[in-house]
């Protein structure tokens, strides 16, 4: 029996550039999820520009 297949994808026509912010703090997986839409972008023959701080999440609490 199983599972019926699923209808393909309908894609969207990309006119112009858009954006995506993903925010959150360490440990949530966000570099990680830019990095899945950077190679993803980077697959279908797309420009990418991804900007981190990864640096910035251990300094919250600290007094320096």
């Amino acid at each position: 029996e199983g599972f019926p297949a699923l209808p393909e994808s309908q894609l969207p026509a990309l006119g112009a550039s858009y954006g995506v912010l993903v925010t959150g703090i360490g440990g949530t997986g966000v570099i990680t999820i830019g990095q899945l839409l950077g190679m993803a972008a980077h697959l279908e023959g797309k420009g990418i520009v991804i900007g981190d701080n990864a640096q910035v999440t251990q300094s919250f609490g600290k007094d320096e």
